[in-house]
């Protein structure tokens, strides 16, 4: 998972849920340094659900083998080291799955042909596995849009996949 998944799933409030789909949930280093050392003096409560969330153990935080794919894929993507690391840290843990909500870490992603995700995904996912209510996916959406970059046509594909 990318710090922009992380944040966002955190100000909805349904990080831990989402985490616990999983049987292991892995961050990078830069990653964690983004979402919560960068930030906790701003005293966000994403950042305090997030520091949370590792203090217990349901999202793992690892160091990166191989820096340099991390610099290619910057390079070539025009990424930030956050994002070339969270796709580095998928393909040697052989993830199941990438959450991301930044569009250079999609493309890049998917040209290495990984499995991709975004939050808004999963917050839907939740709710068509009966872990959350309607009105919680309605107000998880919300808080989607209001700190996202989701298009309009993906929150209202969102809201549709809802009723």
């Amino acid at each position: 998972m990318n710090a922009s998944t992380t944040i966002l799933l955190a100000k909805t409030n349904l990080l831990r849920l989402v985490d616990e789909q999983f049987d292991e949930v892995l961050i990078s280093k830069k990653v964690f340094k983004e979402a919560v050392d960068d930030v906790r003096q701003l005293g966000f409560d994403d950042v305090i659900i997030t520091e949370k969330e590792i203090k217990e153990g349901r999202i793992k935080v690892r160091e990166v083998g191989d820096r340099d794919i991390v610099r290619k894929l910057m390079q070539d993507f025009a990424m930030r080291e956050g994002e070339a690391e969270t796709l580095v840290l998928a393909i040697e843990s052989r993830a199941d799955l990438v959450a991301t909500d930044d569009h250079q870490c999609m493309k890049a992603g998917m040209t290495l042909d990984l499995p991709l995700t975004q939050a808004i995904a999963l917050v839907v996912a939740l709710f068509e596995a009966g872990k959350i209510t309607k009105e919680k996916v309605l107000e998880a959406i919300e808080r989607l849009k209001e700190y996202g970059w989701y298009a309009d046509w993906i929150i209202e594909n969102a809201r549709n996949r809802i009723r």
